[in-house]
């Protein structure tokens, strides 16, 4: 009897997918009078993309340190998610 091998099943159409993007500054800051909304400004040529907006614990850390970066000048690298918002920054 000889075994048939079974295709794996597809990725869902819906898959959640982030990437890493690296060694960029943050040029500048903006927020709104409205519930959970803050951008920065990504150097070459990324330009504004919002902050995540799952919580306000989640904005208000996010915010900081894209204004840390921002003051000093420093080198950052952020997740871009799926949504096309940032979702975790490291500044160095």
């Amino acid at each position: 009897m000889q075994a048939t091998a079974k295709a794996l099943p597809a990725a869902p159409s819906d898959a959640v997918t982030a990437s890493l993007v690296s060694n960029k500054h943050f040029t500048g800051t903006w927020s709104a009078n409205q519930p959970r909304s803050a951008w920065v400004y990504v150097d070459g040529g990324i330009g504004w993309k919002q902050l995540a907006d799952s919580s306000d614990a989640v904005l208000a850390a996010l915010n900081m340190l894209a204004a840390h970066a921002v003051a000093g000048g420093r080198v950052v690298n952020y997740v871009d998610g799926a949504d096309g918002k940032i979702h975790e920054i490291y500044v160095f």
